[in-house]
């Protein structure tokens, strides 16, 4: 990942995520509460109230099909209103040993969290239901790859740049806002399960922002964002909805992915790009 790159200004409205300035740019708190609260409460709302309309007009859609519908309706507006942030964010070109080892070697814990999902569960049968829910799971995945890494995520890099540790800081916000809007969960599981999904999302959030910047391209992470939410797609019962007791196991892998996610934010802070350029 170590590909050589050309750094210069861009005044333009949206920057260049990730680019650094040899003096601190001013902070912009307005586009701080942008893109750390009202963009994320935006897609909360937006979420809800297309998913109530799409049921009310066809409520003999599945579940799956309707979270299939939604995600994109809302993917399309924002790749194209991002687009710029979006495409910025695309360092590499994805060479075979760069995804075998960030799909295949990393994604290793979100392969193993699936298959614990539909490990000893009951799981929907019939090949539409099974296809819908696989179509639904990698619609969440791309939607929420685009806003929370490929908009937010890059913006905060542009917004931060010149301060220390830019990377992991703007890795860390974008995840929290991540794991934090999964609280309107609430509505309808119980708190115990929503919380333990809050803190997973945190921790995949953290951890998609390194595979991302190691990768260079978003696509690894919304192909991995989708094998996880597959594995909760299929099920016919919503485990999250209905747990009352504390998984140890389910946190103790979602502990494992932070850490990971972690390790991978302090590497690259320290060996990449930028870490060359500032030498």
């Amino acid at each position: 990942f170590h590909n050589k790159q050309v750094f210069t200004f861009d005044f333009s409205l949206e920057g260049a995520p990730g680019r650094m300035s040899e003096n601190k740019k001013p902070l912009d708190y307005k586009q701080l509460l942008l893109y750390l609260i009202l963009i994320p409460l935006c897609f909360i709302v937006a979420l809800r109230g297309l998913g109530w309309a799409i049921k009310t007009i066809a409520p003999d859609l599945s579940l799956n099909i309707r979270n299939m519908i939604v995600e994109l309706i809302i993917a399309i507006p924002v790749f194209l209103i991002f687009r710029k942030t979006i495409r910025q964010g695309e360092k590499h070109i994805l060479t075979v040993p760069r995804f075998l080892f960030c799909f295949l070697y990393l994604g290793i814990p979100f392969f193993v969290h699936a298959g614990m999902n539909i490990f000893g569960q009951e799981t929907i049968s019939g090949f539409r239901n099974i296809l819908f829910a696989v179509l639904g799971a990698f619609a969440v995945g791309l939607c929420e790859e685009l806003i929370f890494r490929g908009v937010i995520f890059n913006k905060l890099q542009d917004l931060l740049s010149g301060r220390k540790n830019v990377y992991l800081v703007s890795a860390l916000l974008s995840s929290c806002v991540f794991g934090l809007i999964h609280f309107e969960n609430l509505i309808e599981q119980s708190f115990i399960g929503t919380t333990m999904q809050v803190y997973f999302a945190f921790a995949i959030g953290l951890c998609f922002c390194g595979i991302y910047l190691f990768s260079g391209t978003l696509l690894i992470p919304v192909l991995l964002h989708g094998i996880v939410d597959t594995g909760v797609f299929m099920l016919a019962v919503n485990n999250n909805a209905t747990a009352t007791s504390f998984n140890w196991v389910h946190m103790a892998l979602s502990t494992a992915i932070l850490i990971i996610g972690l390790v991978l934010m302090i590497v690259y802070e320290k060996k990449g790009p930028m870490a060359k350029k500032n030498q």
